[in-house]
């Protein structure tokens, strides 16, 4: 006899209700934290699959947010559809790494009040412990990510080897 398609309410059963509203779906976990479940022939995040299940659809290049930051919560009103760039924006890991680097810049010269007036992308990379490629996207994510806060402009343009870029805040 062919197993059974997974239902909403055969999922749902498999969830323990916690009292901050969560409702975590008890099987098996992943090391990463998120449960997998059958659905339409192959294996999917069952947070996804609950999202499908409750009639909701999800556009292209769009992911299933968890609002509770719960990896296991298959609560229907904790799970939303944000663009994947906005969802890497709100990563928890990526938050803290952001707060991290943030704080670097702004304990590099205790002697300066503000952002030094510019710094290369070679130190920029050695105090986020990065590579100095990366500088300018993890820059332009932290603009992102704190918009009323953090502003940045390129100065010099970089060159593989010896000339590194340059940035500084808005005048």
């Amino acid at each position: 006899m062919p197993r059974q398609k997974n239902s909403l309410q055969n999922i749902v059963s498999k969830g323990e209700r916690q009292d901050n509203g969560c409702l975590l779906y008890i099987n098996s976990q992943q090391k990463n934290g998120y449960a997998l479940v059958s659905y339409e022939n192959k294996m999917m995040p069952v947070h996804r699959v609950v999202y499908f299940l409750s009639g909701k659809t999800l556009p292209p290049s769009f992911d299933v947010h968890h609002t509770c930051y719960n990896k296991c919560c298959i609560e229907i009103t904790h799970l939303v559809a944000i663009s994947r760039r906005q969802h890497a924006l709100l990563d928890e890991h990526d938050m803290a790494q952001r707060q991290q680097r943030l704080r670097a810049l702004l304990t590099y010269d205790p002697t300066v009040e503000l952002f030094p007036r510019a710094l290369s992308s070679t130190t920029i990379a050695l105090l986020w412990g990065c590579q100095s490629h990366d500088v300018p996207i993890l820059l332009q994510k932290m603009q992102e990510s704190y918009p009323d806060e953090f502003s940045w402009r390129a100065l010099q343009r970089g060159h593989r080897g010896p000339k590194p870029s340059v940035f500084a805040p808005p005048v």
